[in-house]
């Protein structure tokens, strides 16, 4: 298992030192390696949840203090089932997020749980 100096020694800092700690455990010897010498996560199928770092996603984990409280994995949901409109627009998970954030609504089309943010 890695520790957090020497993730953060690859330019690597917040949340995501913790999920490349965790991820970490289960890599051979050869993937460590790798990731000490390039700052590259190595592909693996359990890794496929990695959070790109422009992505909506990754934005809504950080803002988590104004979305409702949900897991990483609701907020992908919610993305994924269009539960969600940036300035008027649905957006999934991976989409990259606009520069400027104009309109943020979640449950567009629920009458009761629909919640404006901006």
């Amino acid at each position: 298992m890695l520790n957090a100096q020497e993730i953060i020694a690859k330019g690597i800092s917040g949340k995501r030192v913790g999920e490349i700690i965790k991820m970490s455990r289960n890599w051979t010897d050869d993937e460590k390696k790798s990731f000490l010498e390039s700052g590259t996560i190595p592909e693996r199928k359990e890794n496929k949840f990695i959070v790109d770092e422009n992505s909506v996603l990754r934005w809504m984990i950080e803002m988590e203090s104004f979305i409702p409280p949900s897991s990483n994995s609701e907020k992908k949901r919610m993305l994924d089932n269009q539960c969600v409109l940036i300035n008027g627009r649905k957006v999934s998970h991976d989409d990259v997020i606009p520069p400027l954030i104009e309109s943020f609504v979640l449950f567009p089309e629920n009458k009761t749980k629909r919640c404006t943010l901006l």
